[in-house]
């Protein structure tokens, strides 16, 4: 039996609720994690965390001002959002709730413990029922195999039926009425019409008849025409048909040669596009699925590096990101090994300094949709099928960001790379979950305001449901953590 896996994130302060839980959660029959027993910090911490988030079945948030206050905490917590794991928040001592909790019911831990503890249980997964034993089957007394009768002889069953009363009597009887109906049949049988055989094909059919069988027709001769028919002229055809035409990345760079676009970006031209999701796909938001007109813009081939954000850092225009490392390396940021690696840990505010110093601006949902999938709607950069050898997703295995542009045969209809996996891309716009269905037909600029900015495009922790294109998710701007980025996005003439 499999034990429901159940994670605890809590500032150090709580320690007191949390192993209290813990311990009571694994006396009930549950797994439990609440601790990294055994490992100093760094990067250990990080993988360590990371893994037991994506295997839990339940996120259990004790909630006090101290985990509210807590970056661990709250990277944990958003982690489990992310990964559509079920959020368990129990109030141990009165704090604010952050904008992205405040929906989600809670379990009040700061009065009877065993009433809310009971209540707690409800909330998690079930826990399986112990197998009941087979019951034990009813002993039988052996009993002697019955010996096979030998074959009789026929002579010899001849001979015993005879020999029951009454027997010869039975036999003169039926044969007298066998022999009555014999001479009836043949007494009736010159009165009977002649019965004709099955035909088993019609040589000839008039048009006037119905046939039941098969009907071969002998068609009239062709009529000679009463005047010189027209023959039309006609041109041959060429042996191989031209193709039909495709949108490609070749012809979108070729469109791209044409407009010159600014270094390092991909030119999108104007024209409709399908956004959203059909109705029973995807999630909720991102309905009703409908088409939408965008004027000519620019987007940045790859995602905003290491390297390039550091020349915004140190023209004193960005502050730098919140953190040097990665998921799997201590030193990412400040290692120039990985100057060509996108940054992360920027949050929305970091990003739109980024892109007003380089006199640049953050892509429109709308428009990163379009650079992301093109026109006919497709699901992912490359098509409807989810390829693993096309972006950098859970499924690759490697557990942390790619240099840019490592996946070209994943690019978009406009070259654009990485539009799925590696990390989520911060946009412009604010977010409204009912968006879609009041949004303007035309370069929709998303909601005047909000609490939430968008990000796109999935991450290498998140799997192929993340890296679709018109998936859409959230986050308080001043978020920065270690699988979000963002690119860049102009318009001509800007």
């Amino acid at each position: 039996m499999t034990k429901p896996t159940v994670f605890i994130s809590y500032s150090r302060k709580d320690s007191e609720l949390a192993h209290r839980l813990a311990d009571d959660l694994r006396t009930a029959g549950y797994s439990v994690w609440v601790d990294v027993g055994g490992l100093r910090g760094g990067q250990k911490w990080v993988r360590e965390i990371d893994k037991a988030v994506r295997g839990c079945d339940a996120f259990i948030l004790v909630m006090s001002p101290d985990s509210m206050a807590s970056e661990w905490v709250g990277k944990e917590t958003l982690l489990a959002m992310d990964l559509r794991k079920p959020i368990v928040p129990v109030v141990w001592r009165e704090a604010e709730r952050p904008v992205h909790l405040v929906d989600i019911q809670y379990i009040d831990f700061r009065g009877a413990y065993d009433d809310a503890m009971l209540e707690l249980y409800q909330a998690l997964p079930p826990l399986e029922p112990a197998p009941t034993p087979p019951p034990a089957e009813a002993v039988r007394e052996p009993r002697e195999k019955e010996r096979p009768k030998p074959p009789r002889r026929l002579a010899e069953a001849w001979r015993e039926m005879l020999a029951q009363p009454g027997i010869l009597k039975y036999l003169i009887g039926a044969g007298v009425v066998v022999a009555l109906a014999v001479v009836a049949a043949l007494a009736v049988r010159p009165f009977l019409p002649e019965l004709q055989p099955r035909p088993t094909s019609v040589a000839q059919v008039s048009p006037t008849s119905r046939a039941t069988e098969v009907i071969v027709v002998t068609p009239a001769a062709t009529p000679t025409p009463s005047h010189t028919p027209w023959t039309p002229t006609t041109t041959p055809l060429p042996s191989t048909p031209a193709p039909m035409p495709t949108m490609d990345i070749a012809s979108a760079q070729a469109t791209q040669t044409v407009v010159s676009a600014p270094e390092g970006m991909v030119y999108v031209p104007a024209g409709e596009f399908i956004m959203g999701s059909p109705w029973g796909e995807g999630d909720n938001n991102e309905y009703p699925q409908r088409t939408v007109y965008l004027d000519a813009f620019y987007i940045g081939k790859y995602e905003v590096t290491n390297a390039e954000y550091k020349e915004c850092v140190d023209a004193g225009a960005c502050d730098p990101p919140s953190e040097s490392w990665s998921s799997t390396g201590d030193s990412y940021y400040s290692n120039p090994e990985y100057d060509n690696y996108p940054v992360i840990h920027v949050s929305w505010y970091d990003a739109q300094a980024y892109c007003e110093w380089k006199g640049q601006r953050l892509p429109t949902e709308a428009e990163w949709e379009k650079a992301a999938r093109g026109t006919d709607g497709r699901k992912y950069p490359w098509g409807n099928e989810f390829d693993k050898n096309k972006c950098n997703t859970s499924e690759s295995g490697i557990n942390d960001t790619t240099e840019v542009g490592s996946y070209p045969d994943g690019a978009s209809p406009y070259g654009a790379m990485d539009m799925a996996g590696n990390v989520w891309e911060w946009i412009a716009d604010w977010q409204d979950e009912d968006y879609y269905s009041k949004a303007p037909e035309r370069n929709p600029p998303g909601p005047d305001s909000g609490s939430y900015r968008g990000l796109r495009g999935g991450s290498w922790f998140d799997d192929q449901e993340g890296a679709r294109c018109s998936l859409r998710i959230k986050y308080v701007p001043d978020l920065r953590d270690y699988h979000f980025g963002f690119r860049a996005a102009a318009s001509p003439g800007s």
